[in-house]
Protein backbone atom coordinates (compact mmCIF):
# COMPACT_ATOMS: atom_id res chain seq x y z
CA UNK A 1 0.00 0.00 0.00
CA UNK A 2 1.30 3.45 -0.88
CA UNK A 3 0.23 6.58 0.93
CA UNK A 4 -0.34 10.17 -0.13
CA UNK A 5 1.35 13.07 1.65
CA UNK A 6 -1.61 13.45 4.00
CA UNK A 7 -1.26 9.84 5.11
CA UNK A 8 -4.46 8.52 3.53
CA UNK A 9 -4.15 5.22 1.67
CA UNK A 10 -4.79 5.54 -2.04
CA UNK A 11 -3.36 2.45 -3.64
CA UNK A 12 -3.52 -1.12 -2.43
CA UNK A 13 -1.87 -3.94 -4.32
CA UNK A 14 -4.00 -7.02 -4.81
CA UNK A 15 -2.31 -10.42 -4.64
CA UNK A 16 -2.89 -10.83 -8.38
CA UNK A 17 -2.62 -7.48 -10.14
CA UNK A 18 -4.30 -6.99 -13.49
CA UNK A 19 -2.23 -5.40 -16.28
CA UNK A 20 -3.48 -1.87 -16.89
CA UNK A 21 -5.42 -1.77 -13.62
CA UNK A 22 -6.84 1.61 -12.68
CA UNK A 23 -7.72 2.84 -9.20
CA UNK A 24 -9.29 1.57 -6.03
CA UNK A 25 -11.60 4.12 -4.44
CA UNK A 26 -11.82 4.04 -0.66
CA UNK A 27 -14.94 5.73 0.67
CA UNK A 28 -16.56 6.16 4.05
CA UNK A 29 -20.26 5.39 3.63
CA UNK A 30 -22.72 6.98 6.05
CA UNK A 31 -26.02 5.85 4.56
CA UNK A 32 -27.12 3.23 2.04
CA UNK A 33 -30.45 2.53 0.40
CA UNK A 34 -31.32 -0.73 -1.24
CA UNK A 35 -33.84 -1.89 -3.80
CA UNK A 36 -35.62 -5.23 -3.97
CA UNK A 37 -33.96 -5.93 -7.33
CA UNK A 38 -37.00 -7.81 -8.61
CA UNK A 39 -36.76 -6.02 -11.98
CA UNK A 40 -33.03 -6.67 -12.46
CA UNK A 41 -32.31 -9.49 -14.93
CA UNK A 42 -30.11 -12.42 -13.93
CA UNK A 43 -26.74 -12.54 -15.67
CA UNK A 44 -24.05 -15.16 -15.46
CA UNK A 45 -20.31 -14.66 -15.68
CA UNK A 46 -19.16 -15.97 -19.04
CA UNK A 47 -15.47 -15.00 -19.22
CA UNK A 48 -12.99 -12.26 -18.48
CA UNK A 49 -12.61 -9.61 -21.15
CA UNK A 50 -9.32 -9.64 -23.06
CA UNK A 51 -9.13 -5.97 -24.11
CA UNK A 52 -7.42 -4.56 -21.00
CA UNK A 53 -4.58 -7.11 -20.80
CA UNK A 54 -4.02 -6.80 -24.59
CA UNK A 55 -3.92 -2.98 -24.33
CA UNK A 56 -1.53 -3.11 -21.36
CA UNK A 57 0.76 -5.58 -23.15
CA UNK A 58 0.79 -3.33 -26.23
CA UNK A 59 1.60 -0.20 -24.16
CA UNK A 60 4.16 -1.93 -21.95
CA UNK A 61 4.65 -1.05 -18.26
CA UNK A 62 6.10 2.42 -18.92
CA UNK A 63 3.50 3.31 -21.56
CA UNK A 64 0.60 2.20 -19.35
CA UNK A 65 1.98 4.19 -16.40
CA UNK A 66 2.40 7.29 -18.56
CA UNK A 67 -1.16 6.92 -19.88
CA UNK A 68 -2.49 6.66 -16.32
CA UNK A 69 -0.58 9.78 -15.24
CA UNK A 70 -1.94 11.75 -18.21
CA UNK A 71 -5.53 10.48 -18.28
CA UNK A 72 -6.23 9.83 -14.58
CA UNK A 73 -4.94 13.06 -12.98
CA UNK A 74 -8.52 14.24 -12.42
CA UNK A 75 -11.66 12.29 -11.62
CA UNK A 76 -14.70 12.50 -13.87
CA UNK A 77 -15.95 15.43 -11.74
CA UNK A 78 -12.60 17.24 -11.79
CA UNK A 79 -11.22 16.26 -8.37
CA UNK A 80 -7.46 15.52 -8.17
CA UNK A 81 -6.76 11.79 -7.93
CA UNK A 82 -3.12 11.76 -6.84
CA UNK A 83 -2.02 10.35 -10.21
CA UNK A 84 -1.02 13.76 -11.59
CA UNK A 85 0.99 14.11 -14.78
Amino acid sequence: MQRTRDGLPYRIRCPQEAPGERQLIIAEIDSVQTSCGFGVPNHEFKEDRTQLPAWADHKGPDGAAQYQREKNALSIDGAPTGWGA
